[in-house]
């Protein structure tokens, strides 16, 4: 990331506002660049982090530089890369403890309930599947799973099943902590271009 800050621009900051007021030169860490908005979509690679791997690491593979790992954070809008880079097993094990005690009482501990609708149309065999959060009551009145078919105009039909489903404070956590590793890598061919405009931006 130093790369990344020595081409934000300074500012005064002051610590503490109490007479006599002493502003010290810091770099402008608010200061936010408008590359990546002027890119197209078809620069960019979707990429799954694989266990261990760091935002260094990745950059040095795909970029050549560990330093060059702020193209990674920026591409993805990942502010603080503590909590909103996926944490890998041992990590994410004492999170899991942590925030509820233990791992045996995250797997019990109800996060919310789930309806499931899937629709399977016979015409064209399209499938699609809808997800919606329900509460406590709506879930103990639905069955574990109820299907319907309806017949459609043209001959052929719908199939729709219900399915109800808990989900546990650990599967919950361990969904969102997933959905991290599926990033963006922005084609390496425009990297000079965007730490030539982002030094032109702030400097």
């Amino acid at each position: 990331m130093a790369e990344y800050f020595e081409n934000l621009p300074n500012t005064l900051y002051t610590l503490d506002s109490t007479p006599p007021v002493n502003p010290i030169l810091v770099k402008n860490i608010t200061a936010r660049a408008k590359v990546i908005a002027m890119l197209s979509s078809t620069v960019y690679y979707k990429y799954q982090i694989k266990e261990g791997e760091t935002p260094e690491i990745i950059a040095f593979k795909y970029y050549g530089s560990p330093g060059r790992h702020w193209i990674v954070l920026y591409a993805n809008n990942i502010v603080d890369p503590q909590y909103d880079w996926p944490l890998g097993y041992s990590a994410f094990d004492k999170f899991i403890v942590n925030k509820y005690t233990s791992d045996a009482l995250a797997k019990t501990t109800v996060h919310h309930y789930e309806k499931t609708i899937t629709k399977t149309y016979s015409g064209t065999g399209t499938i699609t599947e809808n997800v919606y959060e329900i509460d406590a009551t709506a879930y103990a009145l639905l069955p574990n799973t109820e299907t319907v078919s309806l017949n459609l105009v043209g001959g052929s039909t719908v199939q729709i099943v219900t399915t109800r489903s808990i989900v546990y404070c650990y599967d919950y956590e361990e969904l969102l902590n997933n959905e991290k590793r599926n990033i963006r890598l922005i084609d390496k061919s425009y990297v000079s271009r965007i730490e030539a405009e982002l030094e032109s931006i702030f400097l």
